[in-house]
């Protein structure tokens, strides 16, 4: 089991501190409090916190309890799903902290009978996983008008980030440059502020997180595997991803053993299949956590693109956002991009999109998907699906 980072990704896990850059100037007013540091080492500041230790950065605010979760596997859709929570006025978004974070403290794949037990270490994971504002959590674009942020603060911290982008640019070692947090310049009254978290990582860990934060609002967004996999193979052939595949966690899960699954076994699989027992393990467990949780919802990602409007609007009724028009001016945009798109670019031909994976994918490769994902309970998602 890999207690890093997603098995598929192949960016580094980032270093234990950090200062948010400004802070100087910005620590003594309520700007700063509590989302402009960069944290460091789950484990070593939550076994400090509990012996009384100081905490880096006074945090006396905090957002309200019920914070929207995002999960999905890799190339899913996620981004572009975060995104759309992030344009409205009175979310504080957050991009894969989880990838920032030291996560040796709460498991990367939580024992599913200690789901109580980690509780606490879970409700401390996520407040850091808010707090955590720096060129990869807060830095993916576009940047949208706050409610809780003027004008000029939208500029300072969009510099900020501009700033750290120039940096990376220039080769910089990205650890390095993660290190170095973004300040939120936060006005107002911080419990109006809704936390998004977007995460491709924690997918072992939703249960926990579920029973941390009663309140909380989970959200499940599943893509096809034909089309996650060409996209996963796409990105590893540009060197996006880590190739071979690791495939130790995927034998050691309760979902592995249930389909007779072994790293000898997967090990002998060509990569398309590897990739596809890597989609049906994640989702099953993912679906699995779900239903421990209070308030969540499972979306496709094909029923996304097809009408992301009416569905975008579902979802921030059950979250219990309003309807804004900066929200359906960035579906409009983002859902109907004419030309190409880079990797990890959120706007792109929704609809398009869906269905490329038929263009770019051999068909005995479709073949070998479909074939494992009826051995599933997930093909009950894609009841019309065809080789």
């Amino acid at each position: 089991m890999h207690g890093r980072r997603h098995p598929t990704r192949s960016e580094p896990s980032t270093p234990r501190e950090g200062r948010p850059i400004l802070s100087l100037a910005f620590e003594a007013t309520r700007w700063t409090q509590p989302f402009g540091w960069a944290a460091g080492s789950a484990l070593a500041a939550f076994r400090a916190e509990n012996r009384g230790a100081p905490r880096p950065v006074p945090a006396p605010a905090e957002p309200s309890d019920s914070p929207i979760l995002i999960f999905g596997a890799p190339r899913s859709g996620t981004s572009w799903l975060g995104k759309i929570f992030d344009s409205h006025p009175d979310t504080l978004y957050r991009h894969e902290p989880d990838a920032v974070l030291e996560d040796d403290g709460l498991p990367w794949l939580c024992p599913e009978d200690a789901t109580s037990e980690l509780a606490p270490m879970a409700a401390w994971y996520l407040r850091q996983m808010g707090r955590t504002s720096t060129l990869k959590t807060v830095g993916p674009g576009p940047s949208f008008a706050k409610s809780y942020r003027g004008a000029l603060g939208r500029r300072l911290r969009d510099g900020t980030v501009q700033g750290l982008r120039v940096l990376a640019a220039t080769g910089l070692d990205r650890r390095r440059i993660d290190r170095i947090g973004v300040p939120d310049l936060l006005a107002g009254n911080p419990r109006a502020i809704r936390l998004v978290v977007k995460s491709v990582s924690s997918h072992g860990r939703i249960a926990a997180l579920a029973a941390c934060a009663p309140d909380a609002r989970l959200v499940l967004i599943l893509r096809d595997p034909w089309g996650q996999v060409a996209s996963v193979l796409r990105g590893t052939a540009r060197g996006k991803f880590l190739s071979p595949f690791e495939l130790a966690w995927i034998a050691g899960t309760t979902e592995g053993r249930r389909h007779g699954l072994t790293t000898a076994g997967l090990g002998a699989l060509p990569p398309v299949e590897q990739l596809t027992w890597n989609w049906v393990v994640c989702n099953e467990r993912m679906l699995s956590d779900l239903t421990q949780a209070p308030a969540a919802r499972v979306i496709r990602y094909d029923t996304l693109c097809a009408a992301p409007m009416e569905h975008a609007r579902a979802l921030f009724d059950f979250a219990g956002l309003g309807w804004h028009p900066q929200t359906a001016a960035f579906i409009a945009r983002s859902a109907t991009h004419r030309g190409p798109a880079r990797y990890y670019q959120v706007f792109r031909d929704a609809r398009a999109t869906v269905d490329s994976w038929r263009r770019e994918m051999p068909r005995e490769d479709q073949a070998r998907i479909a074939a494992i994902l009826r051995r599933t309970a997930l093909a009950s998602y894609w009841p019309d699906f065809r080789d």
